[in-house]
C-alpha cells in the first residue's frame, strides 16, 4: 500500500499544493511532503483529516494499486 502516492495523487487531482493542503490541516508543508514520500505514516486521525480535506473516503488513501503488485 502506498499511502503517500495516494495522498499526492488526490491532492494533485484537487488542484492543491502541499502548502495549501498543509494550511487546511494546520500542519507544516514539510509534514505533507514526508507523508507523500512515505517517510512518515499519518496517524489514523491525520488520515481522516487528509481525506476530508481532499473530499474522499479514508479507504481511498489505503487503496492498493493492483498494477503495483508483482
Amino acid at each position: 500500500m502506498d499511502i503517500g502516492k495516494n495522498v499526492r495523487d488526490r491532492r494533485v487531482q484537487a488542484g492543491l499544493t502541499q502548502a495549501e493542503l498543509a494550511e487546511r490541516l494546520d500542519v507544516s508543508r514539510g509534514l505533507i511532503a514526508r507523508i507523500e514520500r512515505n517517510e512518515k505514516e499519518p496517524s489514523l486521525c491525520m488520515l481522516f483529516n487528509i481525506s476530508e480535506a481532499l473530499g474522499c473516503e479514508p479507504a481511498e488513501m489505503l487503496a492498493v494499486n493492483h498494477t503495483d503488485i508483482v
